[in-house]
């Protein structure tokens, strides 16, 4: 659970990071093209990903949940990188429940 906030958590709160520069968030960016790269073939470009953050982070009027902003990127035909990086994080299975 850990790994999986590390380098998805930037995606929760999009909305949020309006008020920072891309900068901010560009490692995570680059953390999670890393995880998703398979030999030479990666999922999503980080910097594209960083720079399709910047434009629908001014899109949004208040925070959404990562469903929501799929939603609202999927209908408007917006940011290819986003879109997967979304679809990826909300199709993930995570578990929190602990033995006894």
């Amino acid at each position: 659970m850990q790994h999986h906030n590390s380098y998805f958590c930037f995606l929760y709160h999009i909305y949020e990071l309006k008020d920072v520069g891309s900068s901010v968030f560009l490692p995570n960016s680059k953390d999670l093209e890393t995880i998703l790269t398979d030999g030479e073939s990666s999922d999503i470009n980080s910097l594209e990903l960083c720079d399709e953050v910047a434009v629908v982070r001014s899109l949004l009027g208040k925070d959404l949940s990562p469903l929501e902003v799929l939603k609202l990127v999927t209908k408007m035909n917006l940011d290819p990188n986003m879109n997967i990086a979304l679809r990826i994080l909300l199709t993930l299975s995570t578990s929190v429940a602990s033995g006894e």
